[in-house]
């Protein structure tokens, strides 16, 4: 007879931890994974990918800062993961000709 009890408890716990990890996976999923990550993988795209190279004063204006822009080629790999309002990203392609304060506007680091 305790042969039975052990083997209930045995399924119990093993019932009980199958379902905390199931729940884990879910959680780990909806808030770690979907809906965070975009992808470019070396396809063309409708927009020009660019890295923005802003200056670290206001020479140009007290008004506006300004930066040079990096056009990346139409074949680009960015893989970007959403945390917050931030974005981490890998991008990989190769740089055209800078063009030279293309921008100007708010930094975005700083207040208006």
């Amino acid at each position: 007879m305790s042969d039975v009890f052990y083997w209930i408890g045995v399924g119990a716990v093993g019932a009980i931890t199958i379902a905390a990890v199931f729940v884990g996976l879910v959680f780990s999923y909806f808030y770690l994974i979907a809906g965070r990550f975009q992808f470019i993988l070396f396809r063309k795209t409708q927009r020009r990918l660019s890295l923005a190279a802003w200056y670290g004063a206001k020479l140009m204006s007290d008004e506006h800062f300004h930066a040079d822009d990096f056009p990346i080629t139409q074949r680009p790999l960015f893989v970007s993961y959403r945390i917050g309002k931030r974005h981490l990203f890998i991008m990989a392609g190769l740089h055209e000709d800078r063009r030279h304060m293309p921008i100007s506007g708010k930094h975005p680091e700083y207040p208006a």
